[in-house]
């Protein structure tokens, strides 16, 4: 589960709505400046003709169809700023050792997460990384994001993550299995 995944719905909408409101814009600034001349004369209505006929009633139903609109245009904005709230789960605090005599072992599961991104950001040609480890104990998921130098070879940088940093922290952690993905990204242009 990628704990950024509105992050591509987000981008595609909004760029649609940008490029058609840009589209627009341009089109009734053209228009109300007069600066196409061959567009105002195929308008159907002329500019100096009142918008609605005197006397005109609009129907009884367009208020309750103009609500309608307005909560169903609510609702997909309150449940898109849900999905941008909900992007990963929180992080769980682990017991480890459950002995009646010597008491129990916690530990929180965002500790080891940064112990581990900073293990990957000492690696050569890494920029920076974050990490988050979620869910139980027993079904663990694990997040990582790691930024890269231009000139870094990321069939290198996953294999050594794969490898190396991954398998330490299953190790310290005693874990039976562990999720993980990693987002790999080049830094500059």
């Amino acid at each position: 589960m990628n704990p950024n995944r509105p992050a591509r719905l987000n981008r595609a909408v909004l760029a649609v709505l940008g490029l058609l409101l840009l589209v627009t814009g341009a089109f009734v600034l053209l228009v109300g400046s007069g600066a196409v001349p061959a567009i105002t004369g195929r308008l159907p209505v002329s500019a100096d003709l009142p918008i609605l006929p005197a006397g005109f009633l609009a129907p009884v139903w367009l208020p309750s169809a103009g609500l309608a609109a307005a909560v169903v245009v609510g609702l997909a904005a309150l449940w898109w700023l849900a999905a941008q709230i909900a992007r990963a789960p929180a992080t769980d605090t682990w017991q480890l050792a459950d002995d009646s005599r010597g008491g129990t072992t916690e530990l929180d599961s965002a500790t080891a997460a940064v112990s581990l991104a900073k293990e990957i950001s000492a690696y050569p040609g890494v920029r920076g990384a974050t990490a988050r480890l979620v869910g139980a104990h027993q079904h663990p998921q694990l997040h990582m994001r790691v930024t890269a130098e231009d000139g870094a070879s990321l069939p290198d940088l996953r294999q050594r993550i794969d490898e190396v940093a991954v398998p330490r922290l299953v190790g310290a952690l005693d874990l039976t299995a562990l999720d993980a993905d990693v987002v790999l990204r080049w830094t500059g242009r």
